[in-house]
């Protein structure tokens, strides 16, 4: 099969998942989460515990495919997504939140690390040292996130991250502040 050939049947499989994700797997969840609050435990459940163990290994997935294609922009953005859900759904427990950062970036190792602007979408950002708000609050980020720059979203944020320093080399920091 041609590199063009196999280029467009990748294509028209990614679409099928696509499409498949949002309606058989994003659309059933947003109804489930929009269930009464009020009938829902405060303890986690087992069903809770593997929703956050699933969460998890999306993000790993992801996130090694990101790894193989550092220039593809919106794999970026899935995988920053489900690295913050992975890490949400931990966020009552440090050792397991650490572990889980800790195995994510492990899998980014050796990548530079970046602030990128998705064209007509997020900022992406890539193993950054320290991202703040614009108060000065730590944000604790996954190994990649997405920060939204339209300013209608919870994750439009005015922040200032900073890179890490390698070597000898120092970086200057970096500011991102939401353009809408």
């Amino acid at each position: 099969m041609s590199g063009s050939a196999s280029d467009d049947a990748t294509r028209a499989t990614l679409s099928r998942v696509a499409g498949r994700l949002a309606s058989s797997v994003v659309r059933p969840l947003v109804a489930a989460l929009s269930a009464d609050p009020a009938t829902a435990g405060s303890e986690p459940t087992a069903g809770d515990l593997h929703l956050a163990h699933e969460l998890h290994l999306l993000a790993v997935d992801a996130t090694r495919v990101r790894a193989r294609a550092p220039s593809a922009l919106a794999l970026h953005e899935a995988a920053a997504a489900l690295q913050d859900l992975a890490c949400q759904a931990v966020s009552d427990d440090s050792e397991q939140l650490e572990a889980r950062r800790a195995e994510l970036a492990a899998l980014l190792a050796g990548r530079p690390p970046t602030i990128q602007s998705a064209p007509g979408g997020p900022y992406l950002l890539s193993d950054v040292e320290t991202l703040t708000d614009w108060l000065g609050v730590s944000l604790d980020p996954a190994p990649l996130a997405a920060l939204c720059r339209c300013g209608a979203s919870a994750a439009s944020l005015g922040v200032t991250a900073r890179m890490p320093r390698s070597g000898s080399r120092t970086r200057s920091p970096k500011t991102v502040y939401p353009t809408g």
